[in-house]
């Protein structure tokens, strides 16, 4: 497997992009750009997004919609690895066990990424069903939420890690 490091620069990299790839989509109707439109929950708000963007912004974010796929899988990947790692470090079975779920669940959150990035292509194509809309709110909530989850438990294994690595010093 790729080392963290490397991981983490390439989902950084991936970060930085989409983030100038956001930029040209953002207004007063998509207000947080891709990710309006990744959480317009309904078709008419997607449809709404979508005729807000021009020529220019529709390229862009027919752009960061295929290039998320690269994104998805690195972010997706380095968040299994830090809390794989971080689960194994743990002594008490329990935290470890929780860890190696939560590590699991990382590489679902790219699933449902590539599952909502697929209903957002197909709307911006204009197959205006409305169940994209859907599958793609969604697929972006529990995607959003398992994310929270693992940022959470890296933070706090990463917390007790250095307060007891302090706390020995003492």
């Amino acid at each position: 497997m790729i080392s963290k490091k490397i991981l983490f620069i390439l989902t950084l990299i991936s970060l930085i992009v989409m983030n100038i790839l956001d930029v040209p989509l953002k207004n007063d109707i998509a207000s947080n750009g891709i990710i309006s439109f990744e959480l317009a929950g309904s078709l008419q708000n997607s449809i709404d997004i979508l005729n807000s963007w021009d020529a220019n912004a529709k390229l862009y974010a027919g752009i960061s919609l295929g290039f998320d796929y690269l994104f998805m899988l690195m972010y997706s990947l380095l968040l299994y690895a830090l809390v794989k790692y971080i689960s194994s470090q743990y002594t008490n079975v329990s935290l470890a066990k929780i860890g190696k779920f939560i590590a699991v669940l990382m590489l679902v959150s790219g699933i449902l990424d590539a599952v909502e990035n697929y209903a957002l292509i197909q709307l911006y194509l204009g197959d205006l069903d409305k169940i994209f809309s859907t599958i793609a709110y969604y697929s972006a909530m529990f995607k959003f939420a398992i994310i929270i989850i693992g940022i959470i438990y890296i933070i706090i294994g990463y917390y007790n890690f250095f307060r007891i690595m302090f706390s020995k010093g003492k």
